[in-house]
């Protein structure tokens, strides 16, 4: 079941909130950014929105926190804000410390789409001309929003007139145990694999791999977010907490819990990794709740950041005239 309902506005144009609904899931998106505004779970002891937002579409962009946004054309940062694709060099925003992150000023969760319903689909369209954003060709994007009895499934698709990078994402802040529960340090999680790409202090990947074993990062069974996340670790200074790509096994990616609520979330993806954003810069705002630091986290299926700039990287490269596909699916259970 979709409804169509009005969010308010922006600019003057009318915003629409895509409502997907079943017996156990109800989830809002906006035609705005292709914003997640909320996902509902019917409990037996109520219903629980785990995800963190807004009431309005114009704390969204005041914000700026990308929260339960769409990402394109690329997510995460690439490295000095420049690239080099075909022997030609590109040059993107610089809009985090001399790195482009999300793309630059202008990413897409700040944007209208144009949406449709297909059946039980919702279908977001946009038009990405050459050298928005600072990327070579025209490009046809979509995201599509379906949900079944217990899945949500985002898939993103992509076309090129020119080669050009191509690696979209959600950037939903979770808490599993209800956005308006305060921080998540007893959301219990699991992350399926078993290196991370480490970063610098600029946040920037060199191509290379750490092990978890023995290091706050270690995921592979569950445990509390907030167990090791204030640990004395290099890698948790860089970040100011965890903020780092996992190398992911498979198409499973993680699994998360709340123990309050009784809600399992399961996420895949076809991606090779997964960003894990502990909400480190999270300031204090006035959401559908009260936020501050650490009210949310973040798990984002994309392929490793600065990954054009590593030679030891799989790049995200969409070639002329390709039809690529991405997918991540939100698996609930609740109990």
């Amino acid at each position: 079941m979709i409804e169509i309902k009005s969010f308010g506005a922006y600019n003057g144009r009318e915003v629409k909130l895509y409502v997907l609904k079943n017996d156990l899931l109800e989830v809002g998106v906006s035609d705005f950014g292709g914003i997640i505004q909320y996902f509902k779970v019917k409990t037996p002891k109520g219903v629980k929105d785990i995800s963190v937002g807004f009431n309005g579409i114009d704390d969204y962009v005041k914000y700026n926190m990308h929260t339960g946004g769409t990402i394109g054309r690329v997510a995460n940062r690439i490295g000095g804000a420049k690239f080099e694709l075909n022997g030609v060099e590109y040059r993107l925003d610089d809009n985090d410390g001399g790195n482009c992150l999300h793309s630059g000023f202008k990413c897409y969760d700040i944007r209208f789409f144009d949406g449709e319903v297909i059946a039980d689909t919702v279908k977001l369209s946009l038009f990405s001309p050459d050298m928005d954003q600072g990327f070579p060709g025209n490009l046809n994007f979509t995201v599509e929003y379906e949900l079944s009895s217990d899945c949500l499934e985002v898939r993103y698709t992509g076309k090129s007139d020119q080669d050009t990078l191509f690696c979209p994402t959600n950037h939903t802040y979770f808490n599993i145990d209800g956005e308006d529960n305060g921080p998540i340090y007893d959301n219990l999680l699991a992350i399926y694999g078993d290196k991370i790409t480490p970063i610098n202090s600029s946040l920037i990947t060199d191509g290379s791999f750490l092990d978890v074993s023995d290091t706050p990062f270690d995921f592979r069974e569950m445990k509390k977010i907030g167990r090791d996340l204030f640990c004395e670790h290099s890698q948790l200074t860089c970040g100011g907490g965890f903020d780092h790509n996992y190398v992911l096994n498979g198409e499973r990616v993680a699994t998360v819990k709340g123990e309050k609520s009784g809600i399992t979330m399961d996420v895949y993806s076809d991606y090779p990794g997964v960003q894990f954003y502990s909400g480190n810069m999270m300031g204090d705002v006035k959401g559908k709740s009260a936020y501050s630091k650490h009210h949310g986290f973040c798990l984002e299926p994309q392929y490793f950041p600065n990954a054009v700039n590593n030679e030891t990287f799989e790049t995200p490269i969409l070639k002329k005239g390709e039809i690529k596909h991405h997918y991540i699916k939100y698996l609930i259970k609740a109990k």
